[in-house]
């Protein structure tokens, strides 16, 4: 992320204070122990009249690079440097670094030189509620950032109405975020948990969770319809809990009812950041690529059973699940229904299940061979051969199993048909 801009501070910040932001800033924010740091001296903190803060927040006597002493393997470690967890920052600071300081002068705040700053908006708004606002300093201004993706940029607003976030790459878009109960941070609204406590930032948060995960257990027991509403339960707490969202996307998915893929392309594109967006695009589409392998599974344990009405039950629910299906899996499906299909006797119903996985992968040998099985079955034994021959060219298991019947086919012994 790349920080523009700067924000006009009145009246300037000057004297202890002005140096205690400078210090603030270039010092590493980590939980510290209260009881260790009361000996500590922290001048630059005393001078501007501050306590030591919630987890140490406002302590930066520590020595060492970047205030860093006791806190990381290699570095000098002073006894007594209070530090409980050198990678978590105090309770409702958002991250180890803050991403912005004061200038020179006291009148103007910024991205910290020669950094990659990180939660910029969160930081700001801890810094006007902690210190600015406290002092008796108003801020005007806005700040403008740019992330590694093209449709990942923004402009924070900071004035009498507060601090406010917006996308430019999305125009009209606030990026709304909800305050934590506990740690007071801001926390984006598609989340049930804290970015700096990670816990439930609320009542309403703490219920959406608890009903998820009724439906995640539901889910898993196979009973969709209490999964369904666990799922609209959690939405009626935090309509816009992104999990969520997904979760009963992908319930109604598997129940074949309408509205999946509008709930599961909201719970992405509701994400603030595009970053964001492409890690819970991968996320959940990996959860859903993991349901259907699991289906699948389940699917060919029946079929091997003996079971094929049962395998097909699986399959049905694998190609309703929306989202996220790779050609491949697809065809993986439809090869695994016909085989179902023939077990059963269907041959209309098998090959047509063949011709859908050959859509979905047109070099899917098992798909091939369960064509030449259909054909095979119905007396086409030249068409057989040429499926088979198809199979085999693809390689693999199925490829030795279109060769084995190719063999049968041909035997001059006359056991083909």
């Amino acid at each position: 992320m790349k920080l523009h801009g700067e924000i006009t501070v009145t009246p300037p910040v000057v004297g202890a204070r002005a140096a205690y932001l400078t210090r603030f800033a270039s010092t590493r924010r980590v939980r510290r122990d209260l009881a260790a740091l009361a000996g500590l001296p922290d001048p630059c903190r005393t001078e501007a009249g501050l306590p030591l803060g919630d987890e140490g927040g406002y302590f930066v006597g520590a020595g060492g690079e970047l205030g860093q002493d006791g806190e990381l393997p290699g570095l000098p470690g002073a006894p007594g440097a209070g530090v409980v967890d050198p990678n978590r920052p105090p309770l409702g600071q958002p991250s180890l670094w803050c991403a912005l300081t004061l200038r020179p002068g006291g009148g103007t705040l910024g991205g910290v030189a020669d950094a990659t700053p990180e939660l910029p908006f969160e930081w700001l708004d801890y810094l006007v509620r902690h210190f600015f606002t406290p002092w008796g300093h108003q801020l005007q201004g806005e700040l403008r950032w740019t992330g590694a993706q093209l449709d990942d940029a923004g402009v924070i607003t900071v004035g009498p109405g507060g601090v406010v976030e917006r996308s430019t790459a999305r125009p009209g878009r606030v990026l709304e975020r909800v305050r934590c109960s506990r740690c007071q941070l801001l926390t984006p609204a598609h989340d049930s948990r804290c970015l700096g406590c990670r816990s439930p930032w609320g009542p309403q948060a703490e219920a959406a969770e608890k009903a998820l995960d009724g439906g995640q257990r539901a889910q898993q027991a196979r009973n969709l319809a209490a999964a369904e509403g666990q799922y609209r339960a959690a939405l009626e707490q935090l309509p816009r809990f992104a999990f969520a969202r997904w979760s009963l996307g992908l319930c109604l998915g598997m129940q074949g009812k309408p509205g999946a893929p509008e709930l599961l392309a909201a719970a992405i594109d509701d994400a603030p950041t595009a970053r964001l967006r492409t890690q819970m695009r991968e996320k959940y589409c990996g959860v859903a690529a993991q349901e259907k392998l699991d289906l699948l599974a389940r699917a060919q344990a029946a079929k091997d059973a003996g079971r094929p009405l049962e395998a097909l039950a699986e399959l049905e629910v694998v190609l309703r699940v929306a989202g996220g299906q790779s050609p491949p899996l697809r065809a993986g499906a439809w090869a695994l229904a016909a085989a179902a299909r023939l077990a059963l006797g269907q041959l209309d119903e098998a090959d047509e299940a063949c011709r859908q996985a050959l859509a979905a992968d047109p070099r899917s040998a098992r798909a091939w061979f369960h064509t030449g099985q259909v054909a095979r079955r119905r007396g086409a034994l030249d068409d057989a051969r040429a499926h088979y021959r198809q199979a085999a060219g693809q390689g693999g298991p199925w490829a030795l199993e279109a060769e084995r019947d190719l063999f049968e086919l041909d035997d001059p012994l006359g056991r083909s048909g």
